[in-house]
């Protein structure tokens, strides 16, 4: 940013924009090389405004997702051995920008929890997991790493998984949030849109439209995933999809 731009959205722009809104000013600048930075600019006293750079821009187009990421609050990372199979199948440059986006993963039952341990081993490094529901004695032959005693104690299934993601892993450094809410609360609806990409693993429609409109309303790209087995009246495996 030039000393002009920074006069313009600090001094002339800002208090406009939370006097009128009440909010923050967000400013936007596309680089000559397709990237873009952002910053907003909280009030510190009146008339005083501070900026606050953001870490990642994310830009959703049709069949495309791109990411730009501040060099110092966001650096790539370095490639590390443990993940030389899975960064050999996109490259460097896409592994370090898978490794620094946040993934949310709502629903962390048969398909969450598998889903959650394969991220976390790709190298993602942020992850939210959002889930109120307890393990049960039903849940012990689809969800993964749980065992009796978890089923005994009716332990949280986002603290389970969150606790496998810590040893399992292969980033340098991982920061895992648990949020053991349903995501048709507000917690849970703030959590979904502090993420960059969201992986659905629920079994209800409800919160399946929830994050449908959330990913639609705020341009959050959304993976869904779920199983639906249908069997014969005698009990025998008929088709699954």
């Amino acid at each position: 940013m030039s000393v002009d731009d920074v006069v313009a959205e600090r001094d002339r722009l800002a208090s406009a924009v939370a006097g009128t809104t009440g909010l923050p000013l967000v400013g936007l600048t596309w680089g000559t090389d397709g990237t873009w930075s952002a910053r907003f600019w909280g009030r510190r006293a009146p008339f005083t405004y501070a900026r606050h750079d953001a870490k990642c821009v994310r830009v959703v187009g049709p069949q495309r997702v791109a990411l730009s990421f501040h060099p110092v609050l966001a650096p790539p990372p370095a490639p590390l051995p443990s993940q030389q199979a899975t960064a050999s199948v996109w490259g460097t440059e896409t592994q370090a920008d898978l490794a620094r986006i946040r993934v949310g993963v709502v629903g962390l039952g048969s398909v969450g929890s598998i889903a959650t341990e394969a991220l976390m081993r790709t190298g993602i490094s942020d992850a939210v997991l959002i889930d109120h529901d307890v393990l049960e004695n039903r849940n012990l032959d689809r969800t993964l790493h749980a065992t009796q005693r978890h089923a005994d104690t009716r332990m949280l299934k986002v603290d389970l998984a969150a606790a496998a993601a810590e040893d399992s892993h292969t980033a340098k450094v991982a920061t895992v949030k648990p949020v053991p809410v349903s995501v048709a609360t507000q917690e849970g609806i703030e959590s979904v849109l502090d993420c960059d990409i969201v992986v659905s693993c629920v079994d209800r429609p409800w919160p399946r439209w929830l994050l449908n409109t959330v990913s639609y309303s705020h341009l959050i790209p959304m993976i869904d995933g779920g199983i639906q087995a249908r069997i014969t009246p005698a009990g025998q495996p008929l088709h699954v999809d």
